[in-house]
């Protein structure tokens, strides 16, 4: 392979692994698929000079050439239709389907005739390029007529103060705006050698910079609603890719530059120049790596771990605090019958003071009235404080009894039937105020998800041995498995990968921590939790806890 045809395959691979990544995480999205098609113009255009250049025949080098700068002359009119479906302005469609009818013209006349590329290609040290024909002037200016338009579009949109735009979709227009100013403007030198300069194309380099803005944009911004979450890991050992792929083209490139400048072949000299830029590998690496860490991950890799574990912490505390408040509210009934009690013997006391029968059974009443509402208090308090999981041996049936009990009011108030089917001695290890949590968050969920009425089963299975689940020595390893299920409105494909992730939520006024906080007490608790669902139909979460005893056997929940 020519070596000069490796930068161009770099840049045709990175194209192409963005665009892929684009339109799998939406494949229904317009906006993401005509992002995709830019993408895969821009892999056209790249791949082919990548076999152009090391093409010993003209006339197959001048084929391959052809079809790059088509892919060109289409990724325009592509970037403009997206642009204008980003930014929501449909006005602009018109014109932009007038850009794809000249990119047609322009297909037909390269084709057809040696108006736009002459038929005999030029030569150059890093390969065959196209000659350009006397129309070809027409290709240069549509594509920096489009170009020069999108930017003028993304500037007026993130300069507009007064319409109503939100901060990350004003960041992420801001990144596609200069992106695009350096894949457009250096990039046009590209047209240079196509005239007789001989000046090696770089456009595939801007390219990788515009290609870095979109990425970031993804990971930082969420562009196009990505939601990616890199563990730095992985970052380092992209950069370490990158950087060794660059120092493999840079030996390649100055021993090609060598031979031509000494005219022969020195394998002393190559040997030194890669010792020389070895020399700079670990230090730029260490460089780059504390980028990373300053401005990519926004801190030292102690301050990033100790923050990690502060927004967690916190993540639990918020989600903790709306779940007490509902537990309080749901309490405030429980309550009443001990106050009307106590209320009651207050009015009545004055009256009967003197009477020994009526002050020995209230007497009796209040201090056991007192005790439950003092017990009622001590559980809210318990539940709400932020704390690591005491684990001990607890009833399971209890724990979702109770808060199936608590949210009995709600149940009835949205004519929803609820139905336990579960063994009654089935004893977990576990921290029954943050299991009560979890179930909360997932009733809650429920009735949420059947505004009409509908049925609510929790049911259960014994399963004998399952690997990885059970950190404990206990009856043959075995687990229960409960199922919650609701015939509410489901969970589409698209969205029931995303329900444990942090901040998802489909609800108006949803924060999205409900899911995601039950996944993390019930990892904490050795336990494993997944969903099944089929939209408009039903939601089933199966929830896999370690077992310490059950004396009933159940061979299948239902």
């Amino acid at each position: 392979m020519n070596p000069y045809s490796i930068p161009t395959l770099i840049g045709s691979i990175t194209a192409f692994s963005i665009g892929i990544l684009v339109l799998s995480n939406n494949i229904k999205s317009k906006v993401n698929k005509i992002f995709s098609m830019f993408c895969l113009s821009i892999f056209g255009w790249l791949f082919s000079f990548t076999i152009a250049y090391s093409m010993k025949k003209p006339s197959i080098a001048h084929a391959w050439s052809k079809v790059g700068c088509i892919m060109v002359d289409f990724a325009g009119p592509i970037f403009y239709h997206f642009v204008a479906l980003f930014l929501n302005l449909r006005r602009e469609l018109k014109w932009v389907y007038i850009t794809y009818f000249l990119a047609s013209v322009l297909l037909l006349l390269s084709v057809a005739t040696n108006l736009i590329f002459l038929s005999k290609p030029r030569h150059y040290f890093w390969g065959y390029y196209p000659n350009a024909g006397p129309l070809h002037i027409l290709a240069i200016s549509l594509h920096s007529a489009i170009m020069i338009r999108t930017i003028i579009l993304f500037y007026r949109f993130i300069s507009d103060k007064n319409s109503v735009i939100s901060e990350r979709r004003r960041k992420q227009a801001r990144y596609i705006f200069w992106g695009t100013c350096v894949m457009t403007f250096p990039a046009l030198t590209d047209y240079l050698p196509k005239y007789g300069v001989e000046i090696y194309p770089f456009g595939w380099g801007f390219i990788l910079i515009f290609c870095a803005f979109i990425g970031y944009a993804i990971v930082k911004h969420h562009l196009l609603d990505i939601n990616i979450i890199f563990r730095k890991t992985i970052i380092y050992s992209l950069l370490a890719s990158l950087i060794t792929a660059i120092f493999v083209v840079m030996i390649v490139m100055l021993e090609k530059f060598f031979q031509g400048f000494t005219g022969y072949r020195s394998l002393l000299a190559s040997a030194f120049i890669a010792f020389l830029i070895a020399l700079g590998f670990n230090p730029a690496k260490n460089k780059i790596q504390s980028f990373v860490d300053l401005y990519f991950f926004k801190g030292t890799a102690e301050d990033i771990a100790q923050e990690n574990i502060r927004l967690h912490q916190e993540l639990l505390h918020q989600d903790r605090m709306k779940a007490a408040a509902t537990l309080a509210a749901k309490m405030a009934h429980e309550m009443k019958n001990p106050l009307t009690i106590i209320k009651t013997f207050s009015e009545f006391l004055p009256e009967r003071y003197n009477d020994k029968n009526f002050i020995d059974t209230f007497s009796r009443l209040i201090e056991s009235q007192v005790k439950k509402l003092n017990f009622a208090i001590q559980d809210l308090l318990d539940f709400s404080k932020l704390s690591p999981p005491s684990p001990k041996p607890e009833n399971l049936y209890s724990i979702i009894y109770e808060i199936s009990e608590l949210l009995s009011n709600d149940f009835l108030k949205h004519r929803i039937k609820t139905k336990l089917n579960l063994p009654q001695d089935a004893v977990i290890l576990a921290d029954a105020n943050q299991l009560k949590q979890v179930f909360l968050n997932l009733f809650l969920n429920s009735i949420d998800a059947m505004p009409q009425g509908g049925e609510l089963l929790v049911s259960s299975k014994i399963v004998k041995t399952i690997n990885g689940l059970s950190a404990y020595k206990n009856i043959g390893e075995a687990t229960i498995e409960v199922y919650v299920q609701d015939s509410g409105c489901g969970i589409s494909k698209e969205n029931i990968k995303r329900v444990f992730q942090p901040f998802f939520t489909t609800k108006p006024t949803g924060t999205g921590l409900g899911l995601s906080v039950v996944h993390d007490i019930l990892e904490q608790h050795k336990a494993k939790i997944r969903v099944e669902s089929e939209e408009g139909k039903w939601t089933r979460f199966f929830i896999t806890f370690p077992l310490l005893q059950c004396i009933t056997t159940l061979t299948e929940g239902t």
